[in-house]
């Protein structure tokens, strides 16, 4: 194949890809979590999407976010499979 065909990146070796998060429950058993803990986890999800993934995807063209953007995606998914499955219980009270 001709060189005029290829693009310069097919050149760069290959990244490896982040490894896909395992679901901490198996399916069918409920995510328990109190109300503080819910709280934080939609609050990390908020800074992740509206704060933190956009000046990664603004990244000056001379580093890779590409990598950042990934692992940035793999968290954002994996708090919203958290909080989509999430049942919210109060702490029990103290003894």
């Amino acid at each position: 194949m001709s060189k005029a065909f290829t693009r310069e990146s097919d050149d760069l070796p290959e990244r490896p890809r982040l490894p896909r998060l395992p679901s901490l429950l198996p399916p069918g058993v409920k995510n328990y979590l109190t109300p503080v803990g819910a709280r934080r986890l939609q609050e990390e999800l908020s800074r992740l999407v509206e704060v933190e993934r956009p000046q990664a995807a603004a990244a000056p063209a001379g580093s890779d976010p590409r990598q950042q953007l990934e692992a940035l995606d793999q968290r954002i998914r994996h708090l919203q499979q958290c909080l989509h499955g999430a049942e919210i219980v109060q702490p029990p009270a103290p003894p």
